[in-house]
């Protein structure tokens, strides 16, 4: 009797979790926006040649610090990125599996660009 009992109690317990069992189906690829924005180009001839050269720039020289380079031109301005991601779900709670997938994403990047 109580072999009968386990087995069935056993039985249950694994057939069950076979019932429960869920996986997350692959889902398509998200959908990737990249946007691209400029604020009109704004020209500055105020700066020399020489004033050019001493501007602070955040680019490395590609050559020896022995080698005297000039500037003939310059960009500054702002680049900005902002990203939006659009995330959906699925849930089983008797599972306890939640499946996550990326809808969609949107990437903006916008210039503010001033020439010297």
């Amino acid at each position: 009797m109580y072999k009968f009992l386990f087995l069935a109690l056993f039985s249950l317990v694994f057939i069950t979790q076979d019932a429960l069992a869920v996986t997350c189906a692959p889902k398509p690829a998200g959908k990737i926006n990249i946007i691209w924005s400029s604020d009109a180009v704004k020209y500055n001839f105020s700066k020399s040649q020489s004033q050019m050269d001493n501007m602070k720039v955040d680019s490395v020289n590609p050559y020896d610090r022995s080698v005297k380079t000039h500037v003939g031109g310059l960009m500054q301005g702002g680049i900005s990125l902002k990203s939006n991601i659009q995330v959906a779900s699925l849930t089983y709670p008797q599972s306890r599996v939640a499946c996550q997938w990326v809808e969609k994403m949107d990437i903006r990047i916008a210039i503010d660009p001033t020439i010297f």
